[in-house]
């Protein structure tokens, strides 16, 4: 009995090691995406370096690309389960969005596509997309 407990676990902790990375793709992508396809004039260029994303998994943050200032915005956020979380550290970056203009929302949107049509159940909060598994 106590091999088939163990061969769980090392299934299951594969299983959590593959989603973390795909996560972390997706973060990843995005981000790239938002830097390079905003759709407005950045006078300093800040705005568009402070789209970053983060990954958790049960409190501790496993991957990570930010801006300093996207950072602190990111940490506010809650790391129970696993999360995926995507925003933007300066403050007038939602200002600019109400304006019409793409910062993240066509971010957000994508990643909701491709967690939904993955077999595992997520949560998506718009204003801060975060995926949250149930585990």
């Amino acid at each position: 009995m106590a091999d088939v407990i163990k061969e769980f676990e090392d299934k299951f902790a594969l299983f959590k090691k593959q989603m973390l990375n795909g996560l972390a793709e997706i973060g990843k992508e995005e981000v790239e995406n938002c830097r390079r396809d905003g759709s407005y004039k950045d006078q300093t260029g800040e705005l568009r370096k402070a789209n970053g994303y983060m990954v958790t998994n049960d409190g501790v943050y496993t991957e990570e690309a930010n801006h300093d200032e996207t950072a602190k915005t990111l940490r506010r956020f809650g790391t129970d389960g696993v999360s995926l979380i995507v925003a933007n550290g300066k403050h007038y970056a939602s200002h600019v969005e109400a304006k019409g203009y793409n910062v993240q929302s066509k971010a957000y949107l994508s990643i909701e596509q491709k967690l939904s049509k993955s077999k595992i159940p997520f949560r998506f909060y718009r204003g801060n997309p975060t995926y949250r598994s149930n585990s």
